[in-house]
């Protein structure tokens, strides 16, 4: 619901809270490429999300 709304905040909120290590990731990083590069880094490090969305983004081989 918060996903599809772009309420990134609250989707994330929830997704740590409910939600597996993984799906956390999937969700930070798509939030991460929405915002851009240097924004969506810091992100990533405020939320402590860094090295688990580099190694999704490696597993999945994408291009950002």
């Amino acid at each position: 619901m918060y996903y599809e709304a772009e309420q990134w905040e609250e989707a994330f909120r929830i997704v740590r809270i409910k939600g597996t290590l993984r799906e956390a990731a999937v969700l930070a990083l798509e939030w991460a490429v929405a915002l851009g590069p240097e924004v969506g880094c810091k992100l990533l490090v405020r939320n402590g999300m860094l090295d688990d969305c580099i190694t999704l983004a490696c597993e999945k081989e994408l291009v950002l």
